[in-house]
């Protein structure tokens, strides 16, 4: 004669493992997709000119980025993010959505790498000396904290730093706070922002931020070969430049 308890606990394991494959095909797809992100600018403007020397040259700048979708395709440890071509952009020159979009730290397709960021700029102001401006996503550290809120379903945690840099003899600083979901468990995110234990969904500094819009999942994402060009960070392209004047 059969045990019942026998039969039950085989019947349920039975029922178990479309539950349990699907959890982990879930787990696995959580490694590469894609997500849109929307920005929108912050009123604080006061740690240096350069917002408003742009806005200035675009006075639109603001109107124009209402209409920015970017894009972040991602897998594992390698990511790229793009502005979209979309229908409202297409009635704005194309000087005038690049001047926007420098409001963001966007100027062109931003790679990142093992916890690294690359964005194509130029050594001349002809754009006849490509090279790839690298800057890494965990320096200054990210402090992590316990508070937490969801974005679009996700569970995220905050994490804060600040980053200083130098413009001449002035020293500036930018705080920065990030949601990031560790159940995305890719070191990436949206512009120049990486290197926590999960995907960034939405990023503010005192200029601006990127809040996610959609997030889908997929496995055969392909990403937009690097250019093969010479790397600098922010610091030794300066000095570079220094060389030439």
């Amino acid at each position: 004669m059969i045990n019942i308890n026998i039969l039950y606990t085989v019947l349920f394991s039975v029922l178990l493992i479309p539950f349990i494959l699907r959890k982990e095909h879930i787990k696995q797809n959580k490694f590469s997709g894609y997500a849109y992100y929307i920005v929108k600018p912050i009123s604080d403007q006061s740690s240096d000119k350069t917002s408003n020397l742009v806005r200035d040259l675009e006075p639109f700048g603001d109107k124009i980025s209402e209409s920015f979708v970017f894009l972040l395709e991602f897998e594992k440890s390698n990511s790229q993010f793009t502005l979209t071509d979309t229908k409202e952009l297409q009635k704005f020159s194309e000087r005038s959505v690049s001047l926007a979009a420098i409001q963001y730290g966007y100027s062109d397709t931003i790679w990142q790498k093992d916890k690294i960021a690359y964005s194509k700029t130029y050594k001349d102001f002809e754009h006849k000396n490509p090279v790839l401006l690298k800057s890494y996503l965990d320096d200054p550290k990210w402090k992590i904290t316990s508070e937490k809120k969801n974005i679009d379903k996700f569970v995220c945690y905050k994490a804060t730093k600040t980053l200083i840099y130098k413009r001449g003899k002035k020293t500036f600083s930018i705080p920065m706070i990030a949601w990031f979901c560790p159940d995305i468990p890719v070191s990436i995110g949206p512009a120049e922002f990486g290197g926590l234990p999960g995907i960034i969904l939405e990023v503010q500094t005192n200029k601006y931020l990127y809040g996610l819009k959609s997030i889908h999942f997929k496995n055969d994402v392909k990403l937009i070969p690097m250019p093969s060009l010479s790397s600098y960070t922010e610091e030794e392209l300066i000095n570079q430049l220094s060389k030439f004047n």
